[in-house]
C-alpha cells in the first residue's frame, strides 16, 4: 500500500464533512417528507461522491486529479466492504441467472424504496421456487 497523503486526506474529509452539516441543518431547518426527499435524492449523493473522492485520492494526493478520471475520482472504493445497488443486483443476477431483470427500480428514489423493492424482489424469488 502507497503512502496517504494526510493533509490531503484532512482537507477532502474536511469537504466531505462540511457537506453531510449542511445537509443536517437543511434537515433540521425544513424537518419534513419534501426536503428529506430532496437531501436523499441530492445532497447525500454528494457526500458520499466526497466521502468516495477522498478514499480514491489519498494516496495520489492532489495528483489524482491529474492521474484519475472524473468516474474515477468519485466511485465507489474498490476495497469498501459495501456493495453499491447496482453491483448487489449483478451478483444476484450472476447467482439466479433466471431472475427477472425488473425486479428492482432502475434509480430508486430513496434507500427505503431501493430496500422494499429488494424485498418484493426476494419474495417474488421465493414464490417462483
Amino acid at each position: 500500500m502507497a503512502r496517504i497523503d494526510i493533509e490531503w486526506l484532512q482537507a477532502t474529509l474536511q469537504d466531505a464533512s462540511d457537506a453531510l452539516t449542511d445537509t443536517i441543518a437543511a434537515l433540521n431547518e425544513s424537518p419534513d417528507e419534501e426536503t428529506a426527499a430532496e437531501l436523499l435524492r441530492r445532497d447525500l449523493v454528494e457526500v458520499y461522491a466526497k466521502l468516495n473522492y477522498a478514499v480514491n485520492t489519498a494516496e495520489l494526493g492532489p495528483n489524482a486529479l491529474n492521474e484519475l478520471t472524473e468516474d474515477e475520482l468519485i466511485a465507489w472504493p474498490l476495497g469498501m466492504p459495501f456493495l453499491a445497488w447496482s453491483e448487489e443486483e449483478n451478483i444476484d443476477d450472476d447467482e439466479d441467472d433466471e431472475a427477472d431483470e425488473n425486479d428492482f427500480e432502475e434509480d430508486p428514489e430513496t434507500p427505503v424504496e431501493a430496500e422494499e423493492e429488494a424485498e418484493k424482489a426476494e419474495v417474488k424469488k421465493e414464490e417462483a421456487k
